[in-house]
């Protein structure tokens, strides 16, 4: 699991007008809690949040946070537990950093990466990716960056499911493994010569029962 070094600074000024001026200067307001401790509200720069979430472990990736305040500085081992951005500008408005214990198991999601081409494709198929993440339990330093799934036999009509996951040893899976579908080759949907042009041979506008009847044929 990937791990990366994050400075933050207690923050002085709580409240809107602080948490404003803050992002305006391209500081995010945060706070960092769990494990019975309490909470503490800091700031980051934006570019280093930006920059430790665009790793591959995403979400998941391991932090060392390095806490500054007032001259002095400690260290808490977090993970992001998930932020807020602006509809906008879609830059960051707040971050949660969560404490974690690395002798501590934990859950998380871990994203489902489709590799190869399904043979159902050339077929005429098309590929259908259901299920994008899975939930698991493990270590923090045991939290797979991705699972990889390979779609190459896949013909019209197969499904994958998460039980088809090559899952690590100290790795729980727990999103239910043998009814929840990750991916399948769907049949290309074909549309009746009635519904694709109704109304060709007389020049009449088509009729509502004429296009849902259409609709339906094609759904079947």
């Amino acid at each position: 699991m990937q791990r990366l070094t994050l400075e933050v600074d207690v923050r002085s000024g709580i409240g809107k007008e602080a948490a404003k001026k803050a992002r305006a200067h391209g500081i995010v307001p945060g706070v960092i809690y769990g494990r019975g401790f309490d909470a503490i509200a800091v700031s980051v720069p934006e570019k280093a949040l930006e920059g430790a979430l665009h790793t591959q472990a995403g979400m998941n990736v391991l932090l060392d946070l390095t806490i500054r305040d007032n001259g002095n500085t400690r260290n808490e081992i977090a993970m992001v537990h998930g932020f807020q951005r602006d509809v906008l500008r879609r830059g960051f408005r707040h971050v949660d950093f969560r404490r974690i214990n690395l002798n501590e198991k934990l859950h998380a999601r871990v994203p489902v990466v489709l590799v190869g081409q399904a043979r159902g494709i050339t077929e005429g198929g098309i590929l259908e990716q259901t299920l994008r993440e899975v939930e698991v339990e493990c270590l923090p330093t045991d939290i797979p960056e991705h699972f990889e799934l390979n779609v190459t036999n896949l013909v019209i009509g197969n499904t994958l499911h998460v039980s088809d996951l090559s899952v690590p040893d100290a790795v729980k899976l727990l999103t239910p493994e043998t009814e929840t579908i990750v991916a399948l080759v769907a049949a290309p949907q074909t549309v009746s010569e009635e519904a694709a042009a109704p109304g060709a041979t007389t020049g009449e506008a088509p009729q509502p029962e004429v296009i849902e009847k259409g609709k339906k044929e094609a759904e079947s």
